[in-house]
């Protein structure tokens, strides 16, 4: 069995195809091959994220909750991930799920935002709901 560290603590976590790819708080995006004929092994990291929270991988894109809202990264290339657009949030966003073309995300101000995602270079607020207590 082979074993990795990610810097930081590792917060959230999500599977597509034969990589893994890591929230990390304080140390960003990481991304790992798991192909059984390469066995574990990074692929990259995409550190300009700062604190990332939680992740899920939906298509090309990771979408990536972090402390300064969704951040969405271009994975279409693992080695050479790249930032394609981000929501920004007043507070720090705490969890993210992706079904279709909406991004469902959890902040820290007590609310759940549903932004649209249509366009991964221009996310877009549709919603917000404000909950009873924190979100996550």
């Amino acid at each position: 069995m082979r074993r990795f560290e990610v810097p930081g603590n590792a917060l959230g976590v999500d599977v597509a195809g034969e990589y893994v790819f890591v929230a990390a708080y304080g140390s960003g995006l990481w991304i790992a091959s798991i192909s059984p004929s390469s066995g574990l092994a990074w692929a990259n990291t995409y550190g300009d994220l700062g604190c990332a929270n939680d992740v899920a991988v939906a298509g090309k894109y990771a979408y990536t909750a972090t402390d300064t809202g969704l951040a969405i990264v271009d994975i279409s290339d693992p080695a050479a991930p790249w930032g394609a657009g981000r929501y920004i949030t007043l507070d720090r966003a705490i969890n993210v799920t992706v079904v279709g073309n909406y991004a469902y995300v959890t902040v820290a101000d007590a609310s759940v935002r549903v932004v649209d995602v249509s366009d991964p270079t221009d996310p877009t607020e549709l919603v917000s709901y404000k909950t009873w207590g924190q979100p996550w």
